[in-house]
């Protein structure tokens, strides 16, 4: 991890001032500057990759596996890509092409990352807060704790990155900086009263703990996966730029 926990820090620090207005009803200033803080907080969540490698762990390393075989055996996709193992398959030059999907498979990925969260136990869901140290893009430390259907789920979404690619075609609209951010900011909007007093003691007393983080991830992704489908797919592909351009197969 580069710089991560440094980040993080800078962004609990913004967020102080903002959250301390906010909780004492000081009007729409207060409001806007926690708006504004937690935007950055969240955007910061998903600005890298979500998958790193895959360890030699089980069920996960076989159902990848199947995966990497079964597309290496279909002639209608191009070579480069008929050739992606296991590790390629899961690093971020693939599922950065996550801005491909569709409204459905968008809605399918936000949905398994929320399942993969509330199953890890909080050290390792805290890790991509950078709570506790670690690489927020280490999927191969979540896996050994999530059940088989979640990585079944992986495995189809993995596939279907694959095949958007070969397609080339955007999977829609991609939203609007001010789409993306009035979605984002209904997450802490619908935060209850003790909630919102949690997220100020985190800004008032970094670095948070492996468990406060972790809830933080879980809200986070819960909320997006509660957005309607025609505006979660957008808001997705927006997450992810729109996807890299693309590379001749």
């Amino acid at each position: 991890m580069t710089n991560q926990w440094m980040h993080d820090v800078k962004l609990t620090r913004r967020l102080r001032p903002a959250l301390r207005e906010s909780d004492h009803g000081t009007g729409g200033t207060g409001l806007r500057r926690l708006r504004k803080a937690i935007f950055a907080l969240l955007l910061a969540a998903f600005a890298s990759p979500v998958c790193a490698q895959v360890p030699d762990t089980g069920y996960a390393r076989r159902a990848l596996t199947r995966l990497s075989e079964k597309l290496g055996a279909d002639a209608t996709l191009p070579d480069s890509l008929r050739r992606l193992t296991v590790a390629e398959l899961v690093g971020a030059n693939n599922t950065g092409y996550a801005g491909l999907l569709d409204d459905s498979s968008s809605a399918l990925y936000v949905r398994t990352m929320a399942a993969t969260l509330h199953q890890v136990p909080d050290s390792v869901c805290g890790a991509l807060l950078g709570a506790a140290g670690g690489d927020p893009s280490d999927l191969d430390g979540m896996l050994p704790h999530v059940d088989a259907g979640t990585i079944d789920d992986w495995a189809i979404i993995l596939e279907r990155v694959v095949r958007a690619r070969a397609a080339g075609v955007p999977g829609g609209q991609v939203a609007t900086e001010t789409e993306l951010r009035a979605a984002l900011l209904g997450i802490p909007a619908r935060l209850s009263a003790a909630d919102r007093q949690r997220v100020v003691a985190m800004a008032n007393n970094p670095p948070p703990s492996d468990r406060d983080a972790c809830w933080w991830a879980r809200v986070t992704m819960d909320g997006i996966a509660e957005l309607p489908l025609d505006e979660l797919g957008p808001v997705v592909r927006a997450m992810f730029g729109g996807a890299p351009p693309l590379k001749s197969p």
